[in-house]
């Protein structure tokens, strides 16, 4: 059996390909990724997002995103939660069978879900967050429906847990069931930001508008993600 603490040492790597700027018809564009898994900030230009979270034993909290950079951006996030199911014994000496459980922001009904039934959220689905909001895209990604300016902070989940996976091995130290390796329950996140200007033109946010009147900045963003990808692959 492991202990703990190699679960924040040891998170799963994942290669996301960072692009710096992409030149398209109306300008210079500057793009960023801040993989949580591999770095904490990724700065260039005018844009710098950082991915926000409070890590404790085997939860994360407080998961989301804040703008450091002096551009207005349009941002995502993507957060990966394994489907690892394991039994722990409540405090009435009953057998639980569980998954990760997820504390999203006051106002989403229901506020508390399984890793199941977070699988289960598809396109358009939306999570409130202090009067923001997140809409789910095709890609897995979150888009926010505002644009952040510097300084500003999007909350994005309250909190992930594996409620009850600890074992005690009766000499105080914290250790995980042998079925199960740290590797198993790492979350990866990721966030990312491209700039809000001068990438769509007023008739393409018309006709997003059109489509879409409430969520309308959320899908610009989604318009803006995509036209970086299509400028890359030409």
């Amino acid at each position: 059996m492991k202990k703990s603490k190699k679960w924040l040492k040891s998170p799963i790597h994942i290669m996301v390909p960072l692009v710096a700027a992409a030149v398209l018809v109306m300008g210079t564009v500057a793009y960023f990724t801040d993989v949580e898994a591999v770095v904490n900030t990724i700065r260039f230009g005018e844009i710098s997002i950082e991915t926000n979270e409070t890590v404790k034993d085997l939860t994360k909290s407080d998961i989301g995103v804040t703008a450091n950079g002096t551009s207005d951006c349009y941002v995502r996030i993507r957060v990966d939660v394994p489907t690892v199911s394991y039994t722990y014994t409540d405090g009435t000496g009953e057998s639980q069978t569980a998954q990760a459980m997820i504390t999203l922001p006051d106002g989403n009904d229901p506020s508390e879900i399984t890793t199941g039934e977070w699988a289960g959220y598809k396109e358009g689905d939306s999570i409130i967050s202090d009067g923001k909001t997140w809409i789910k895209g095709d890609d897995g990604f979150w888009y926010l429906n505002q644009v952040l300016h510097t300084g500003d902070t999007a909350l994005f989940i309250k909190e992930i847990t594996y409620k009850g996976l600890y074992r005690d091995d009766g000499s105080g130290n914290k250790t995980l069931p042998g079925n199960i390796t740290e590797d198993m329950l790492t979350i990866p996140i990721t966030s990312e930001a491209v700039q809000a200007d001068n990438i769509l033109t007023d008739e393409e946010k018309s006709d997003i508008a059109i489509d879409h009147p409430t969520d309308s900045i959320a899908y610009y963003a989604m318009a803006a993600f995509d036209k970086i990808k299509d400028s890359e692959s030409e």
